[in-house]
C-alpha cells in the first residue's frame, strides 16, 4: 500500500480494533443507532427496491423521535426508532427515512444536483488515482521526488460557478514531502506549485497544474520531544487527583453531575450532540437546553493562487466531525482522572458499523477560582483593620467538562461543553494542530520578492508562509427555558438625559424588544445597537415576578467581512448575522443546509428566515456564530498553541438567588 493514502487506512484499522462487545438495544430515545439498526435500515431500503449492495451511505444516523414524544418519555417506556439516510447510487443522491420497528420506508426522495459529504472510500480512491497518474509521477520526479515518499490528500474543490464544475464531483489534491516528516508533521514540507484536480465521480484526473517548482523546506517541522531541543526543566507534578472517585455518574449515554443531567451521543456528521439538559432546582427538574451541537464550520483561506483560492471548507457538512473524530489521550488531552467513552459507533460508507476509538472524555476540574467569595473589611470586631478575624465566606469552583476531539486535515479541534455549579453552560472550541503552509522562495523578509510572497500570509520559517484564514463555528441551540414555550428578547443600553437642574447629566436605562418573527430576530440588524440576548420563558416567573430566562453570551466571535456576492459567501449564508432565531423545525438541522459539498447557497438560515415566521411565545432555536480571524504568526510553528473561542448560556432570573450558594466548605479546607 502506498504511503500516499496509508493514514486513512490506519485510522480505520485502529478504530476497528477498539470495538468490543455487541451493541444492545437503545435504552433512551436519543441514543445513537446500534450496529443491528444500521443493518436493519439497509435491509428495509433493499426490500423496498431502493438500494442494493452497491449503494453507499454518506450518512446513516438516528432520526430523532418527535420532540414531544421525547419529553413525555420515561425510563422503561417504549419509543420509536427511526433512521435518517443520505444514499448514493452512482452520482445520484437520495434522502431517506425508515421506520426501524415497522420495517417500512417513510420517505425516499432524489435530490437532483445535490452532492453528498465526502466518503472514506473517495479519499482513498482519489489518492490512488493521483499516485498512479503518469504525469503526476513525472512532475514529482522532476522535483527529485518519489510518489511513495509523498502524501497527497484530496480536499474539497468548493464551488465557484464555473463551467468546469458543472456535473462534476471535484477534489483538488496537493502533495507534501514526507522524507523529513518523521512521526507527526505530514504537512511541513508542501510541494508548492503542483496541484491535481480529480473528478472522483468519473474516477480520473481532469487537470494537472504545475506553476513551477518552489524550494522545499528543509526545516525540522516535527514536534516530538526528541525533535525539540533544548527542553525546559521538568515541572514538579501538577495533577488533578480524585482519591474518592468521580462525582458524576454515567448510565448508558445519560450523565448526571451535581444538579445537571443530560444525554450525549456521537453523530457521523455533527460529532458530539448534547440533548435533554436539565437542572435539578431543589427537587424540581427544570429544562434548560433540549439540544446543542456544532451545526457547521467554515474555514476560508485568503490567497488567490490556484492551489489556494478554492480552499473554502465546510468541515461539518463536507467531511463530518464524527467521521474524522480522533482519540483522546489521558494526561494530555484530558486529565488522568477522566472517564473515556468507548462505545461510540457510526456507520461507514457501506452502512456498516465503524466503531470509534475513545473520542469523548468526561472529567471534573477544580478551576482554582472561587465560585463566589466575600471578605468584609469593616465588619471585624472593634472595626480594627489589623484584626485577623474579618468575616470571610468563599467556595471553590468545580466544573464538569464533556470533550470531544476531531482532526480535520492539518487542524485538530477540541469541542467542549462545560457545566458549572452556578447554572452556567459554556460551549467551547479549541483550535490547534498545524497551520496550512505554502511553499515560497523567500527565506527571510529581506529577500527580494518576500513582500509579494507574503501578501496573503506570514513568513513563519525559511521557504514557508502560513496563509491567513478564518475559522467560523455555528452552534444550533434548541433552548427550552422552563419548557418549550419561550420568547427571544434583545436588551439595549440607552442613555437617558436628566433635567438640566440635575447635577448628573446622564444615566442609562435598559430597553427590551422582543422580535415577533425570525426575520426580525436576525442580528446585526439595521438598528446597529449592541444588545444582550436572552431567551425567556413565556409561562414561568421567579419569586419577584421576572420571567425566568437564560442569557446567550458570545465571547469569541470572528468577523466575517468577505462580500456576499462571492459563491462561498452564498454557501456560508449563516455568517451574515451573529445570531439567528428560528421556530423549532426538526428538518432544519444544519446552518448551511443539508448538502453543502459544491452547494449553491439555496438552503440554510438565510433562506429559512426569509419566511418571516412567528417566533414569539413558541418553541425557538437560537443559532450562534463564534470563531476567529486567524492572522498567522511564527508562534504557530511547528504546531500551534490551542486557541479557544466560546459562548455561554447564563441563567438570568432563572433562579431566585445564587444557585451556587448551597456549595459546602469542606472541599476548601
Amino acid at each position: 500500500m502506498s504511503r500516499i493514502f496509508k493514514p486513512l487506512a490506519l485510522f480505520i484499522s485502529a478504530a476497528a480494533v477498539s470495538f468490543s462487545g455487541a451493541v444492545h438495544a437503545a435504552p433512551h430515545p436519543m441514543d445513537p443507532l446500534s450496529a443491528e439498526e444500521f443493518a436493519r435500515a439497509k435491509e428495509i431500503l433493499q426490500a423496498a427496491g431502493h438500494a442494493n449492495n452497491n449503494t453507499r451511505y454518506p450518512l446513516l444516523t438516528l432520526l430523532e423521535p418527535p420532540k414531544d414524544e421525547v419529553l413525555r418519555w420515561r425510563p422503561g417506556e417504549d419509543f420509536s426508532r427511526r433512521a435518517r439516510l443520505v444514499a448514493r447510487k452512482g452520482a445520484r443522491v437520495f434522502a431517506a427515512a425508515v421506520d426501524l420497528k415497522a420495517g417500512k420506508v417513510l420517505s425516499w426522495e432524489e435530490k437532483p444536483g445535490a452532492q453528498s459529504s465526502v466518503m472514506l472510500e473517495e479519499w482513498v480512491e482519489a489518492q490512488e488515482i493521483v499516485a498512479g497518474h503518469p504525469e503526476v509521477q513525472a512532475r514529482l520526479r522532476a522535483r527529485g521526488l518519489d510518489a511513495d515518499k509523498v502524501y497527497c490528500p484530496p480536499i474539497s474543490q468548493g464551488y465557484f460557478g464555473t463551467p468546469e464544475e458543472k456535473g462534476r464531483r471535484l477534489f483538488k489534491v496537493y502533495c507534501t514531502d514526507l522524507r523529513n516528516a518523521g512521526k507527526n508533521n505530514w504537512f511541513g514540507a508542501p510541494i508548492e506549485g503542483l496541484y491535481i484536480v480529480v473528478d472522483i465521480g468519473a474516477k480520473r484526473v481532469v487537470e494537472v497544474r504545475d506553476s513551477g517548482a518552489v524550494p522545499l523546506s528543509t526545516e525540522n517541522m516535527n514536534f516530538s520531544e526528541s525533535d525539540v531541543s533544548p527542553l525546559r526543566p521538568a515541572l514538579n507534578p501538577v495533577v488533578l487527583s480524585q482519591p474518592k472517585g468521580a462525582n458524576f455518574r454515567v448510565d448508558g449515554n445519560v450523565v448526571e453531575w451535581q444538579k445537571w443531567k443530560f444525554h450525549i451521543r456521537v453523530d457521523r456528521r455533527l460529532g458530539l450532540v448534547l440533548s435533554n439538559v436539565t437542572y435539578n432546582d431543589n427537587g424540581r427538574e427544570r429544562s434548560v437546553l433540549y439540544q446543542g451541537y456544532m451545526s457547521e464550520m467554515f474555514v476560508p483561506y485568503n490567497d488567490p493562487d490556484f492551489g489556494w483560492f478554492s480552499r473554502t471548507y465546510f468541515d461539518v457538512g463536507e467531511y463530518g466531525l464524527g467521521l474524522l473524530s480522533s482519540p483522546l489521550t489521558a494526561g494530555a488531552d484530558c486529565p488522568q482522572t477522566a472517564m473515556f467513552m468507548d462505545n461510540a459507533v457510526i456507520a461507514d460508507d457501506e452502512g456498516n458499523p465503524l466503531p470509534l476509538p475513545p473520542v469523548v472524555c468526561i472529567f471534573e476540574r477544580n478551576t482554582g477560582d472561587p465560585a463566589w467569595r466575600k471578605f468584609e473589611f469593616l465588619a471585624a470586631e472593634g472595626m480594627n483593620a489589623l484584626n485577623i478575624n474579618h468575616p470571610y465566606e468563599g467556595r471553590p469552583a468545580v466544573d464538569l467538562v464533556v470533550r470531544m476531539g476531531t482532526q480535520i486535515g492539518n487542524y485538530d479541534y477540541l469541542i467542549d461543553w462545560v457545566f458549572k455549579q452556578n447554572g452556567e453552560l459554556t460551549g467551547r472550541v479549541g483550535s490547534t494542530g498545524i497551520d496550512a503552509l505554502k511553499g515560497v522562495n523567500a527565506r527571510h523578509m529581506d529577500d527580494p520578492g518576500a513582500a509579494a510572497e507574503t501578501k496573503y500570509g506570514m513568513l513563519v520559517a525559511p521557504n514557508l508562509a502560513a496563509v491567513h484564514h478564518d475559522h467560523h463555528f455555528n452552534f444550533r441551540l434548541d433552548l427550552d427555558v422552563d419548557g418549550a414555550r419561550n420568547r427571544f428578547v434583545r436588551n439595549y443600553y440607552e442613555l437617558e438625559k436628566l433635567p438640566e437642574s440635575h447635577p448628573r447629566g446622564y444615566v442609562y436605562v435598559v430597553r427590551e424588544e422582543s422580535p415577533a418573527t425570525d426575520a426580525e430576530a436576525r442580528y446585526p440588524s439595521s438598528k446597529g445597537r449592541a444588545p444582550r440576548f436572552r431567551v425567556l420563558s413565556s409561562e414561568h416567573e421567579n419569586r419577584v415576578g421576572n420571567p425566568t430566562s437564560y442569557e446567550v453570551l458570545l465571547e469569541g466571535r470572528g468577523e466575517y467581512f468577505l462580500p456576499e456576492s462571492e459563491w462561498y459567501s452564498k454557501r456560508a449564508n449563516f455568517l451574515r448575522r451573529h445570531i439567528w432565531v428560528t421556530p423549532h423545525n426538526p428538518d432544519e438541522r444544519y446552518a448551511g443546509g443539508d448538502f453543502v459539498f459544491a452547494g449553491r447557497g439555496d438552503d440554510g438560515l438565510d433562506v429559512w428566515t426569509r419566511q418571516d415566521r412567528p417566533i414569539r411565545d413558541r418553541d425557538v432555536v437560537v443559532w450562534v456564530n463564534i470563531g476567529m480571524n486567524h492572522f498567522t504568526r511564527s508562534e504557530d510553528m511547528p504546531v500551534m498553541p490551542t486557541i479557544w473561542k466560546s459562548f455561554t448560556l447564563r441563567p438570568f432570573n432563572f433562579f431566585d438567588r445564587n444557585p451556587a450558594l448551597d456549595l459546602r466548605t469542606e472541599f476548601a479546607r
